[in-house]
This record gives C-alpha cells, structure tokens and sequence, in this order.
C-alpha cells in the first residue's frame, strides 16, 4: 500500500518547489513524480521507505493565477496518484527586481564617448518587462529601453548615458528603474565619475608607430620600479600618437595623485621609459 500526504508546496522567486510524505508499508524504495494539472512534468525524487520527496520547477509561472498539481507514486509492483483529486496553489502579482552590477558600482566612465552603466534585472514570472530607464538625479530620463528580453544576457542589461551630456571631470549621480504592469522598482542613488588626465608626453621618446603608456599612482616613490607592467606601473593602453592624450580609465579616483611614463615600441624591440609626467590632486571641478 501507498500512502499520500500533502505536506508542502510554495512558490519561491523564482522556484516552485512541490514536496508531499510518503509512506510504504514495506519499507521499499519509491519513485515520486510531480506534475502540473496539464501533464507538465516538474521534476522526480527518491524515497527509501518513508520520508519528504520534492522537485522544483524553474519554468515561468503566469502572475495571479491558481495552478493544480498531483504525484505519481511507484514501487516495483504498485503505483498511486492523486490526479482526481490534485492540489492547488496560487501564484502572486509577480515580483520584479533590478540591481546595479558590480562593474557600474563608483566607476569612471570615459567623457568623450558615450557612458555605458549595466544593470541586472528579474522578473518572477515574465519572460519581458515594459520598460528600463536611466535617470539622473533629478528623475530626467537619460536613456529608456521598451519590451526587454529578460532571457537575452539572462537579464543584464547596458543603459547608455548621452555622450553630449557628458563633460570632463564631473561627478554625475543616477538611478535605474523597471517598469512592468504598473508596477516600478527602482535602485539607489549611484555615482560615477568623468575623470580625464591630461597626459603630455610628446617629445619624451623617439617618433615610432606605436607607443606603450604606464602609470603608477601616488608621489612618494623616489625610485620606482619600472618592469613593463609588472613593477610599480600598470601598463594602461597604447596610442599611435602621444598628441592629444587622455587617461580615462575606469580606476581613476577621485583626489587620486598619478605618474606616466611611454615607451616606444616597433617590430624590434620595445625602448626603455621616459622620463616621468605626474599630475597631482586629480579630482572633480
């Protein structure tokens, strides 16, 4: 004999998890499968004699809608369901949620080109929300995306601050907000920065077609170890021109003291540093 006892089900963002107590009087091994009303297969478990089975559906839920499910239960020689008489839950309105990346978090962003701030969003039971905005500080909408595919990326989403909006060495401040079935849910309050160093280095090494630049950050060093990248400077990109060069990496700080040196670089060989350019007490204007 087989014996069947409801025991929990729930629905977990964005999880349902069915469990039920089964129990057989012989002590045997059962397999436990759970199903949607409509035949969906949930998932299985394995019981040895009596205890808790459960399986977990990852699949979208439609919002405030009530759903039934039931179990088969089998042994070697008998089986049990209770598909005549299932059980029911009820799914809420839906649960949105939306959270700055880490990689968005206090950042620098380059004031020549378009500022590009990532966002991860959720939804508890939708495969797309209505709309993901960009706002400044003042709730402007800086940059706005319609009907997003929360599949696509698995919910990361990039919004793009105006380029023509941007100025050098400038603190802006921004928030994200998802809009779905009249219901919002907005971050808090970010910051990111428009630091721009002014590099001149012209004139510090032989013309060539390629040119290595190296930064190391602080004034005190009276000797520093330079080792291509692997001393005291971090090597920060190259430029085929030292004419008009600017430092906006995503690492500048505010308030941040830095030193450069450029190396020359052709099919041969890369040349040893120049000497040393260091601007003190960057920061915001």
């Amino acid at each position: 004999m087989l014996l069947l006892v409801l025991k929990e089900e729930k629905q977990l963002r964005p999880v349902l998890v069915c469990s039920v107590d089964v129990n057989h009087e012989d002590d045997e091994e059962m397999d436990v499968y759970f199903y949607l009303e409509d035949g969906e297969f949930i998932g299985e478990d394995r019981v040895d004699g009596s205890g808790e089975a459960s399986a977990s559906y990852d699949g979208l839920l439609d919002a405030d809608e009530s759903y039934n499910w039931y179990v088969e239960v089998e042994d070697d020689e008998f089986q049990a369901s209770n598909e005549d008489s299932p059980w029911s839950f009820e799914t809420d309105t839906g649960e949105t949620e939306i959270n700055v990346l880490e990689d968005s978090e206090d950042i620098n962003l380059n004031p020549f080109s378009r500022g590009i701030l990532n966002v991860e969003i959720g939804h508890s039971h939708a495969n797309t929300v209505d709309y993901v905005r960009l706002l400044d500080e003042e709730e402007n909408i800086k940059y706005e995306a319609e009907d997003v595919d929360l599949e696509e990326d698995l919910g990361r989403l990039s919004l793009f601050w105006p380029e023509e909006e941007m100025s050098a060495n400038q603190q802006y401040s921004w928030s994200a907000e998802v809009e779905h079935a009249d219901e919002t849910e907005r971050t808090d309050l970010n910051v990111f920065t428009t630091l721009a160093v002014n590099i001149d280095l012209t004139g510090a090494v032989q013309e060539t077609d390629l040119y290595n630049i190296y930064r190391r950050e602080g004034l005190e060093l009276e000797e520093a170890d330079f080792d291509y990248g692997d001393g005291d400077y971090t090597f920060i990109g190259s430029t085929e021109s030292l004419e008009g060069l600017f430092d906006v990496s995503e690492s500048l700080a505010d308030s941040g003291n830095y030193c450069y040196v450029v190396t020359a670089e052709n099919f041969v060989d890369e040349s040893s540093p120049s000497n040393e350019e260091c601007i003190e007490g960057v920061g915001i204007q």
